[in-house]
């Protein structure tokens, strides 16, 4: 993709370098795979301003990604893999390690020389536009540690979907300021905010007789129960007889969705995706 700079008539204009749209789109990006990102002024979920000296910002939009399409048979390529450790406030050294790697396979590394009014230029006025060549970063581990992630991510230009586990879901990591996270995709066993009407009622039920909002284990507990007991209602009047009638089942209810042991004796079922998208967790499928 080409770059365009600009005449340094003002200092914004000095450094300003952005990428040509001219081999994508002619003007604007489709308005129809795009969307309005809207600002929190610094505010909360309840409207009290809680970080001072945030304002309104230029106008900015983010790409919609549609991920009810099932696709199967489709594979990927793992670029880098990198660790870290639980509370690790810096890993600019695994980001510059994983951008290395990439830009030795796909990668985009344009070097753009700044224009100075007068004097020389210098190492600071060099500017390098990276773009990633690949299409995601799967950040495993904790919110917290994925919240410190996604702000390096940002800064080292790696602005590419990032994807999470069950670790992800905790209210203050949906609610926080910072815009890094906003798109950002995790699965999770159990999602109380489900629409789904079987999670409503469960969730529903369960807070009126603990007082308290249902866990993943909560939810697994249920499932449990719920399987044996349709199991002996079925006829199963022995540890055995439950063990091999659900074995047999191809579609056992879940609240979920419909699921299914494997030979492995391991119960596959759906799981939740949800999306980060303006302080809330949506679910997607």
């Amino acid at each position: 993709m080409a770059l365009k700079t600009f005449r340094p008539l003002t200092p914004t204009s000095r450094f300003k370098v952005l990428p040509a749209f001219d081999e994508i789109t002619k003007k604007k990006p489709e308005k129809s795979l795009v969307e309005t990102k809207k600002k929190s002024g610094g505010r909360n979920n309840q409207g009290r301003l809680t970080t001072r000296h945030i304002g309104g910002g230029h106008k900015q939009k983010y790409r919609i990604i549609d991920f009810k399409r099932k696709r199967r048979g489709v594979f990927g390529e793992v670029i880098a893999i990198e660790s870290y450790k639980e509370g690790e406030p810096d890993v600019g050294a695994q980001l510059k390690r994983m951008k290395a790697e990439d830009l030795k396979r796909y990668g985009l590394s344009v070097p753009v020389e700044q224009t100075k009014l007068t004097g020389k230029l210098t190492k600071l006025d060099k500017k390098v536009f990276y773009t990633p060549g690949f299409d995601a970063i799967f950040i495993p581990g904790r919110a917290a540690d994925a919240g410190i992630i996604t702000a390096q991510l940002n800064f080292h230009d790696m602005k590419v979907p990032f994807l999470g586990a069950n670790g992800w879901n905790s209210p203050d990591f949906a609610r926080t300021d910072d815009s890094s996270i906003d798109g950002a995709v995790f699965v999770d066993g159990f999602f109380v905010d489900s629409p789904t009407p079987a999670v409503q009622d469960f969730v529903a039920r369960y807070k009126k007789r603990f007082d308290t909002n249902p866990t993943l284990f909560s939810m697994q507990g249920y499932d449990a129960a719920k399987l044996v007991l349709d199991a002996v209602r079925k006829g199963a009047a022995s540890g055995e007889a439950v063990h091999d009638q659900l074995l047999t089942q191809p579609d056992l209810s879940s609240l979920a969705g419909p699921a299914a042991f494997g030979p492995d004796g391991i119960l596959h079922r759906p799981l939740f995706l949800i999306q980060i998208k303006r302080g809330r967790f949506i679910q997607v499928n």
